[in-house]
């Protein structure tokens, strides 16, 4: 894939941190929008990054002036309002516009097992996860409506070296190393996936820029789930 020009809304978080290395690496030349600079996870060499508050639009608009993008990547949607300013946003300003939605959106408790793309969208127990199924209805309504060529991806439960994926944290690896047991939910046969935010960024970038069919899903793996909604031919 040749160099594409790339904005990530967010870029040091948890999964974005490591999305942003895995697209330096590819050679994209890549773009920070962000609030501030205070950095828990090291931006990589060679990215731009721009300062705004990404939750005011006028800002977002401001920073940005009169750029465009190949690709857009939002990991900081979560509400559907949210969704529908970035749809205004970037409106012609991007051939690829990919929101970071959540596997927790997925029909909770499962009809059944595995999870798949036409699994339906339904988790009553989160708001979280309710708000993330409104914002895709969102960009699904723009993409049926004006062709808005959105694709949505649904990370699993990821983690990386500063945040243990672990509901009692650093405890829970006291505990470990102490060899007492440690407290899980339920009855202990709940299956969950655990993914590495390296291993996430392994299975996201390839995506960036990817033609695909019309509402035709990403490969299914434990990696990225996803559902494409563009309006490119297959290559």
């Amino acid at each position: 894939m040749s160099a594409l020009s790339v904005l990530f809304i967010g870029g040091t978080g948890v999964i974005s941190s490591a999305c942003s290395r895995a697209a330096v690496d590819a050679g994209h030349r890549l773009t920070l929008l962000r609030r501030g600079s205070r950095d828990v996870r090291a931006v990589p060499a060679d990215v731009e990054v721009l300062t705004a508050d990404v939750g005011d639009p006028a800002q977002v608009r401001e920073a940005l002036g009169s750029r465009r993008f190949d690709v857009v990547v939002s990991f900081l949607v979560f509400q559907p309002e949210q969704a529908r300013a970035d749809i205004e946003t970037f409106r012609g300003r991007t051939d690829h516009y990919v929101f970071i939605s959540s596997a927790s959106a997925y029909q909770t408790p499962p009809a059944r097992l595995p999870l798949t793309e036409s699994t339906p969208l339904r988790n009553p127990f989160s708001d979280y996860s309710s708000a993330k199924i409104a914002c895709e209805q969102v960009f699904v309504d723009a993409y049926r409506s004006e062709g808005f060529p959105v694709t949505i991806v649904r990370p699993s439960h990821t983690y990386d070296p500063t945040h243990v994926p672990l509901h009692g944290g650093w405890t829970d690896v006291a505990r470990m190393r102490a060899g007492k047991p440690v407290f899980v939910h339920g009855d202990g046969t709940s299956l969950w996936t655990l993914t590495h935010h390296e291993d996430f960024a392994a299975a996201f970038v390839p995506l960036l820029g990817l033609p695909q069919v019309v509402a035709s899903p990403t490969p299914a793996t434990a990696l990225a789930r996803g559902l494409l909604v563009d309006a490119r031919p297959r290559s």
